[in-house]
């Protein structure tokens, strides 16, 4: 098994281990692969036997690895301690890919905590033990066997439509069908929604969920682009925040396992907007 460590807002790569060309290996364990944590809100009644418990949810995901890095002479060795410690004298989030012998790949997104360690060993200076230890606030490991995500095509419905201003729960008027967005992994995932055009009002539904996310007050050019990013969550138009557009009563749209039935709709049959719906699939260990 082969892990990379790749700085998330370059793309480059920090650190690979198992690999000759680092001359870092675990020799420890690589933990936090495999189920999350998991959290309860708890709490007890007043002045009365008994409490209450709230749902369960997965907690952030620790990592942690513990290593060696080696070399064949003493100047290599040196070189090696400096690209390390250089590798993580940044505080930005990474990406951690792993690399399995069966050809799957997986990608977690993470932020490095603690302190990095590099010992240094004066009677073995060819042997340095190192430990790095990571925090996915998101705990979905996310296969990235192929390295690109899924995506699907939205376009709007024709023939159907919704009245403004909206009244939830939303009454649609017949139209087209909605497309069918399959997750094939263990999880719900939140996926990103790109729209591009002239739109007014947008209203997404996941048919399979009975869940709907609107923006109100809102109609864009044919030369704008809207990005939706559920799992941010953030709203932006052409990059620009735009979460206040957000409707009351909206839903932060997921999609469950198996299909998903999604329409997007407008306040205007006028409207050309269309756009995309993009994801990756995801366990919780592997």
């Amino acid at each position: 098994m082969k892990t990379r460590i790749i700085q998330r807002s370059t793309g480059d790569t920090l650190l690979t281990i198992n690999d000759p060309s680092s001359g870092s290996y675990i020799t420890g364990k690589l933990a936090g692969l495999g189920l999350p944590a998991v959290r309860v809100t708890r709490g007890s009644y007043s002045g009365r036997p008994g409490g209450f418990s709230g749902k369960p949810e997965w907690e952030p995901r620790l990592i942690t690895i513990d290593g060696l890095l080696i070399a064949d002479e003493v100047p290599l060795m040196q070189d090696r301690r400096r690209s390390f410690l250089a590798a993580f004298s940044g505080l930005e989030g990474v990406e951690l890919h792993i690399d399995y012998e069966n050809g799957k790949s997986y990608l977690i997104y993470a932020e490095l905590i603690g302190t990095p360690e590099l010992d240094y060993v004066p009677l073995d200076p060819l042997r340095a033990p190192f430990a790095l230890e990571f925090l996915a606030n998101d705990p979905i490991i996310y296969d990235n066997t192929t390295g690109l995500t899924e995506l699907v095509p939205l376009g709007r419905r024709e023939g159907g439509g919704f009245t403004y201003p909206i009244v939830y729960p939303i009454v649609y008027d017949p139209g087209g069908q909605p497309v069918n967005v399959p997750n094939t992994g263990d999880v719900e995932i939140f996926p990103v929604i790109t729209l591009h055009g002239v739109a007014t009002n947008p209203v997404i539904t996941n048919f399979s969920t009975g869940e709907s996310f609107a923006l109100l007050n809102i109609k864009t050019a044919s030369y704008d682009v809207l990005t939706l990013d559920m799992n941010g969550p953030s709203v932006q138009l052409n990059g620009g925040n735009i979460y206040d557009a957000v409707a009351y009563q909206s839903n932060w749209l997921y999609l469950r396992r198996g299909d998903n039935f999604i329409a997007l709709d407008t306040a205007s049959d006028d409207d050309t907007v269309s756009g995309n719906i993009s994801w990756r699939n995801g366990v919780l260990g592997i």
